[in-house]
């Protein structure tokens, strides 16, 4: 997998599926390697076999909620990730999850909970936090967004992207020293 070898990754969990078909975590790694192959439809097989054996396995429900976005079905989307916060209230991963198909559906408010819980559940953790301080910043709210960015700004994690939005906050707002901090420390 370190190499993208995904048709080799394929042949390897569909080969360990059959000496560990109780395994639910050989079908999540064979659902990646699915899609990645881009065989979408075996990825849903793969996962609704993981959750069969394992129904609170998070990262199936995660990612089998991803697949449902894919295909347009943000009704189960949503319901599969609601099940999931009902037995995994404190895991920042599924109210990020959750926060993502809102937001797509245009429930800004409700995503924006939901956003805001993953980040104080994981406040280091710069994907979080750039998701969040997004939203803040195309509904308007730059002044929250700094904040968020500020919380993430020099944590492991960091990227380009979030570095490059977080600038373009600060400079928006006119925080030039901020600017110039940021890219000395980056």
């Amino acid at each position: 997998l370190q190499l993208n070898d995904w048709s080799g990754a394929w042949n390897a969990f569909q080969r360990a599926i059959e000496l560990k078909p109780g395994d639910e975590d050989l079908y999540v790694y064979f659902a990646q390697a699915c899609i990645h192959r881009e065989d979408f439809d075996g990825a849903a097989v793969a996962l609704r076999k993981a959750i069969d054996i394992a129904p609170t396995q998070i990262q199936a429900r995660l990612l089998y909620a991803q697949l449902l976005q894919r295909s347009g079905d943000f009704k189960h989307a949503i319901e599969l990730t609601r099940q999931t916060l009902e037995y995994a209230p404190n895991e920042a991963a599924v109210h990020l999850e959750m926060a993502t198909i809102l937001w797509k559906q245009g429930n800004h408010d409700l995503a924006l909970h939901h956003y805001q819980t993953a980040h104080q559940l994981e406040p280091s953790t710069a994907r979080i936090g750039h998701a969040y301080a997004h939203a803040l910043t195309v509904i308007g709210r730059y002044r929250d967004a700094v904040e968020v960015f500020r919380s993430v700004l020099g944590n492991q994690g960091l990227t380009v992207t979030i570095i490059r939005d977080a600038l373009a906050v600060f400079l928006v707002l006119g925080m030039t020293d901020e600017c110039e901090r940021v890219i000395d420390e980056a």
